[in-house]
């Protein structure tokens, strides 16, 4: 029969609780793990949402990020974007290809931002503003790396070669560049769903040129331009 008083022999390790502390930290990795998970079972990551989550995690943990993890996590965010955007403008080359357009439409980086610029007669006829139906699928690939690169302004800059125009409806060049613009940012905020208070159209005339008005180049200066503003930068 064995004793109630029976001491525990020296080996033993008496068996308790786990620390208070152990419980909030498994809580901590547990979430951590299921956002990396999370993060890595899409195949690309939405910025915007990318940071309601994370801030999100960060209030349901009680985190306080210093300055230098906070620059850390915004070089990812910008990693991320950077990879998307890639993704999206070689998703329009594609579409450029697949319509035969690649010699009417280039882009370049600068220090503003993305410069889209597509030329006569992709976009409109001699003398026009009407969007022709063929550009939409091009538009909707522009509009995919909107989405992607999310500027904070996107400008569109009309412009026109130095022949005169003067009708009922286009007075003269300012107002035919005007209204080519308006036209790409209305197709813009209405098929391509972005918000208006992030467009604006701009119409130069002729008063820009690109090339001197040659014959063989004055159809290069028939032009208009899409720049997705870096946040920051000046026009």
């Amino acid at each position: 029969m064995i004793g109630r008083n029976r001491k525990p022999r020296v080996d033993e390790e008496p068996i308790g609780p786990s620390p208070t502390w152990m419980i909030t930290y498994g809580d901590m990795m547990s979430l951590l793990l299921c956002m990396f998970i999370l993060i890595l079972s899409f195949s690309s990551v939405e910025t915007d949402k990318f940071k309601k989550a994370a801030g999100s995690l960060r209030g349901a943990l009680g985190i306080k990020f210093t300055a230098a993890e906070t620059s850390t996590s915004r070089a990812l965010l910008q990693q991320m974007q950077d990879a998307q955007t890639r993704e999206a403008l070689e998703q329009m080359e594609e579409t450029l290809r697949e319509q035969d357009a690649q010699k009417y439409v280039r882009w370049e980086t600068t220090p503003e931002g993305i410069r889209i610029v597509m030329n006569d007669p992709l976009l409109f006829d001699l003398g026009k503003a009407d969007l022709k139906p063929a550009v939409f699928p091009i538009l909707q690939a522009i509009v995919k790396v909107i989405e992607a690169r999310n500027p904070p302004e996107i400008e569109v800059l009309g412009h026109t070669d130095d022949l005169p125009i003067h009708t009922d409806k286009f007075p003269s060049n300012w107002e035919l560049s005007a209204a080519r613009a308006l036209k790409v940012v209305q197709y813009f905020a209405r098929q391509g769903n972005i918000e208006p208070r992030r467009l604006s159209a701009i119409g130069y005339g002729e008063y820009r040129p690109a090339y001197q008005n040659t014959e063989r180049d004055r159809p290069k200066n028939r032009r208009v331009e899409i720049l997705l503003k870096t946040a920051g930068a000046r026009g």
